[in-house]
């Protein structure tokens, strides 16, 4: 079972918008560079963007699978696979909810259908779905 991951529109537009105010700044820099070492500074900020710029878009996640093994988050970077044999219980929750599981930070937006899972050793991870209540209850049934 494969699901795509869907985000809550409005941190995405400002995202996209955060997005565009950089590219405007080196623009503009780009434009006033009247000294030699100014265009060192110019090609350093540039570096650094686009560092940050892979960092930030290479650990948004776009899909999430489950099949007989496990289920895996998928992102461009670095993914997460979750065994079942880990997993104590899988709920689907509503966004209202969402801040209340999820409390650490994230470069994209809320899920808009997110699925609480619930480890045996205590910890918790919400990932993200197209369908939560489907997606919770595949996973409760492989664990069963």
């Amino acid at each position: 079972m494969k699901q795509k991951i869907s985000y809550n529109s409005i941190i995405s537009g400002v995202t996209i918008a955060i997005f565009i105010a950089f590219i405007a700044i080196f623009v503009l820099f780009w434009v006033f560079i009247d000294k030699p070492y100014d265009d060192v500074f110019f090609w350093i900020l540039v570096g650094l963007f686009v560092l940050c710029f892979c960092c930030i878009f290479g650990s948004i996640p776009y899909s999430v699978d489950a099949d007989d093994d496990y289920v895996g988050e998928y992102r461009p970077f670095r993914s997460r696979k979750y065994r079942y044999s880990d997993i104590s219980s899988a709920e689907a929750i509503d966004r209202d909810r969402y801040s209340l599981e999820d409390k650490r930070l994230h470069f994209h937006g809320k899920y808009k259908n997110p699925v609480v899972i619930n480890f045996k050793d205590g910890r918790k991870e919400v990932i993200g779905s197209e369908d939560s209540k489907q997606l919770a209850d595949y996973i409760n049934s492989k664990i069963s």
